[in-house]
């Protein structure tokens, strides 16, 4: 997740996760502050039934 805190921006990532996929989650979330952070201060990568948000894609 990418999360504002009072101004600071934080990436979180889940460190279970292979080293791959932690890597693309950050430069994911990395997109997203560099594309939004000025239109919503905190990004959760959700899934809904299986499927990711239209948002997401």
């Amino acid at each position: 997740m990418l999360w504002n805190d009072d101004g600071r921006f934080i990436i979180v990532v889940n460190p279970d996760l292979p080293k791959a996929r932690r890597l693309f989650t950050v430069a994911h979330e990395l997109g997203h502050f560099l594309m939004h952070r000025f239109y919503q201060p905190t990004f959760f990568c959700t899934r809904l039934k299986g499927q990711v948000d239209q948002k997401e894609r």
